[in-house]
């Protein structure tokens, strides 16, 4: 049996980010998730724009050659489908302070799709799948993070107290 292997990169992410956002909630309380949430899923959003803007005028690309189960190749609406969603989720988040909606979404694209993506199509056996999930699982952790400490006052969870106007 095999130690098990990890990328750098999704460590990095993943350590950094549940860190910057336990420090935002302990020093802003929920408006510090809010950021960190915002951040985080900022980032998802850039990766997935440099995914599109890489379909627009590719072939293929070189497989990777590590030991790590490798993804599979999606179409380009898979990414714009991302995109919609994250995009969504932030300025619902951001103009209408509708938490449990930016929750719902991000929750179903990272914790939905995100997961059985990585369990199910990934190339490897299902326990070197599961290994790749360590940045899904940070975002996700985050995400529940922010709607579970969002104030219970207001229609959609509300936050940076707005006027609710409906």
């Amino acid at each position: 049996m095999s130690a098990p292997t990890y990328s750098a990169c999704e460590v990095v992410f993943a350590v950094g980010s549940l860190s910057a956002s336990s420090v935002s909630w302990i020093v802003y309380g929920h408006h510090g998730l809010i950021a960190a949430t915002i951040v985080v899923v900022g980032l998802c959003l850039v990766g997935d724009l440099v995914e599109v803007l890489r379909w627009s005028g590719r072939s293929e690309l070189p497989m990777d050659t590590s030991s790590l189960p490798q993804g599979p190749v999606l179409p380009v609406q898979w990414y714009i489908a991302s995109l919609v969603i994250e995009t969504a989720a932030l300025l619902v988040q951001l103009i209408c302070g509708w938490t449990i909606l930016c929750g719902m979404l991000l929750v179903f694209l990272f914790g939905g799709c995100g997961v059985l993506l990585h369990l199910r199509y990934y190339s490897g056996r299902l326990q070197e799948n599961a290994r790749t999930m360590l940045p899904i699982l940070a975002v996700l952790a985050i995400v529940l993070a922010m709607v579970l400490t969002a104030p219970a006052h207001g229609r959609g969870y509300r936050s940076f107290n707005a006027k609710n106007h409906l």
